[in-house]
């Protein structure tokens, strides 16, 4: 007797003449015809991505067909004709629409049939046929969201391969992505200041780990069903702590309305401020409704991003305030140097502006922004003076002999040359001149009465002079210690700074610290000790890991006990005298009173890299470039303030040469 014969996809019955073991209301649903059936019944499987699967929801289970495949129960089809169709199948997961695609990869909604739970599916763009790069490129995007573990960066459930197709699996955001969201109108700015506080949060915590994201664009952001911003999308991800061979120089890889100009270079060593340049360009594109620039194709935007300044927010959206367009064209700077130093600075900022603080970022004068552009494009203003005439010409050259003559540096130079005491902060008023030689913070404005204000998030060396053209000299400074943003806040000044040169990609430099820590200590009735006065020789070193980094050698450390102050700290004298031997330091607890001596002498960087071994070998590994030969102690360097995580006030700085 013959045996019945089941439906290898519904397990019905099928008639004797059935074609190839399956029933007619099947070959009718699924609409086959025969080179389709064909297909069907010569693949040995349909778990591949490129495979014919079916377009029924709900399917658990696609069988290998064959002329003499044995008889199984398939999942029954469901009843519900709403649910959606089944685009293909991988594994474990039926993908069931297409989110999206970019140039390595493509994203689909997908059902984690185990799981039982909806999910985001990535596969690389060609599956198996993908190139070699592309695979590496993929592998690399995997192995960084390995590393990071944040609640706004999403999520990887799942890393697989399906018949040499790789993918993975992550958490699925039902709220879109952020460029959707601002695709009705500009965001109000406390909502957008939000949104990319909480990425650079994000941000940080990638860049704590080593990864660089290099491709930070409200596409890359997507919003879960509470509105949360989460980052995704790390494929041209980058770690900074080795060089992984897929980025050349002078390839550019991104979206180019939110790249740095470094990046637009196809420079090959980012740092974590070239994302900090792309959470700016975000921010800006959710201000205005535009990235800061916009050509009319790729090319065009990149000349764009490397020779225009980026267009004011506030001439587009006037209810912008002063303070957070500073922030975001902070961000936007051409000089990564003067970006913030770190995401998390730029987190920090937007939280004092949410906050009604004042923000680190401050607005730029008209004065500067008028110079700026002129020396940037002073060659189409060079031919226009030339096209004029040479009356012109001649006038414009007697001004910039003017400005050459007037300039603060060389008078400075000139009248330290000529052994004159020279004040570089008088009782009020902003200094003669300042720069940041290392890390970043704000200052007063320079129509602000009273004491000089100085604060930093991070570390911050002010310079005050570059160079002290004598090797003996005096310089004195009264500050005060207005508000410690934590135990690790410094205030103080610093002599004698020398820089390492020809260092790529690092800058490497050597200053001796004299400061105070002002951290709680031991309190007693009316006396607080604690507030410790330290002498350091200490390295400073800036790389594509590290933007900041201060390694000191104490020399000195004096515990001052002087009284609690019942509502401010008070003001203190140090005076630091310098000269080829060592340096002296003097400390004044009360103005009026006689000094404490703090005696000091250089040390050579073989001896602080001995009491260092860890950091020796450290160094020695990263920067094999930096040694103590091209880091003397040179006691004409640079002299200036030195603040750490502190606001504080200086007046009365100094600089006397002696004999």
């Amino acid at each position: 007797m013959i045996q019945p014969v089941s439906c290898s996809e519904c397990g019905s019955a099928v008639p004797r003449d059935a074609p190839d073991g399956i029933c007619p209301t099947c070959l009718w649903q699924l609409g086959w015809d025969e080179p389709n059936l064909a297909a069907l019944v010569s693949a040995p499987s349909t778990d591949a991505i490129g495979s014919t699967v079916r377009t029924v929801a709900g399917l658990e289970e696609t069988a290998s067909v064959g002329v003499l495949a044995p008889p199984r129960r398939a999942a029954r089809q469901p009843t519900d004709a709403a649910a959606p169709p089944i685009l293909r199948r991988l594994g474990n997961y039926d993908l069931i629409e297409e989110l999206g695609r970019g140039g390595m990869g493509v994203v689909f909604k997908a059902v984690q049939r185990r799981a039982d739970r909806l999910v985001a599916v990535k596969l690389i763009l060609g599956g198996a046929a993908s190139g070699a790069e592309d695979r590496e490129r993929f592998e690399s995007e995997v192995q960084a969201l390995a590393r990071l573990k944040h609640p706004n960066i999403v999520p990887v459930f799942e890393v697989g391969d399906v018949e040499d197709c790789p993918y993975y699996s992550m958490e699925y955001m039902p709220g879109g992505t952020l460029s959707q969201l601002a695709k009705d109108g500009p965001l109000p700015p406390e909502k957008a200041a939000a949104i990319v506080e909480t990425l650079a949060g994000a941000v940080e915590a990638a860049h704590q780990v080593g990864v660089l994201h290099r491709d930070i664009k409200p596409g890359n952001v997507l919003l879960d069903a509470e509105g949360t911003p989460k980052l995704t999308d790390f494929g041209l991800a980058k770690r900074l702590d080795r060089d992984d061979g897929l980025t050349h120089t002078g390839s550019v890889l991104g979206t180019p309305g939110y790249m740095p100009p470094e990046q637009a270079r196809g420079e090959r060593y980012l740092t974590p401020a070239a994302d900090v340049y792309s959470l700016g360009a975000t921010l800006f594109a959710l201000l205005a409704g535009r990235p800061p620039f916009a050509g009319k194709d790729f090319h065009d935007t990149l000349q764009k991003v490397l020779q225009d300044d980026a267009p004011r927010l506030r001439g587009k959206r006037p209810d912008v305030s002063r303070d957070l367009e500073a922030v975001c064209l902070k961000c936007l700077e051409k000089d990564s140097h003067r970006r913030y130093a770190t995401a998390q600075a730029l987190a920090d900022d937007l939280a004092r502006w949410r906050e009604g603080a004042s923000t680190i970022a401050r607005p730029q004068s008209l004065a500067r922004r008028a110079l700026r552009q002129a020396l940037r494009r002073w060659r189409p203003a060079a031919l226009a003076g030339t096209l004029i005439g040479g009356t012109l010409l001649a006038v414009a050259l007697a001004a910039l002999l003017v400005v050459y003559y007037r300039d603060p540096v060389r008078t400075q130079h000139a009248d330290l040359l000529r052994g004159e005491t020279l004040t570089l902060i008088k009782a009020a008023g902003p200094p003669k001149w300042q720069r940041w030689a290392a890390g970043t913070g704000s200052v007063s404005d320079a129509a602000a009465s009273g004491p000089f204000q100085v604060f930093s998030a991070g570390s911050g060396l002010l310079e005050l002079v570059p160079t002290v053209p004598r090797n003996h000299f005096r310089i004195t400074a009264e500050f005060k210690h207005e508000e410690a943003v934590d135990a690790t806040s410094c205030v103080g000044i610093y002599v004698a700074r020398s820089e390492a040169e020809n260092i790529e990609d690092s800058v490497a430099a050597r200053a001796v610290l004299v400061f105070f820590r002002d951290r709680p200590g031991t309190q007693k009735s009316v006396f607080s000790i604690g507030d410790i006065l330290d002498v350091q020789d200490s390295l400073l070193l800036s790389t594509p890991a590290h933007p900041f980094l201060v390694q000191g050698s104490p020399q000195a450390s004096l515990a001052v006990k002087e009284p609690k102050p019942s509502v401010q700290r008070p003001w203190r004298r140090v005076i630091a005298e310098v000269g080829p031997a060592g340096i002296r330091v003097q400390f004044f607890s009360d103005l009026n009173g006689p000094p404490r001596d703090a005696a000091t002498k250089p040390i050579q960087l073989n001896r602080f890299w001995q009491q260092n071994p860890a950091y020796r070998e450290w160094l020695k590994t990263n920067h094999p470039e930096v040694t103590s030969a091209r880091l003397e102690y040179a006691p004409h360097g640079g002299c200036g303030i030195f603040v750490r995580n502190a606001k504080a006030m200086f007046r009365n700085v100094v600089v006397e040469p002696l004999p």
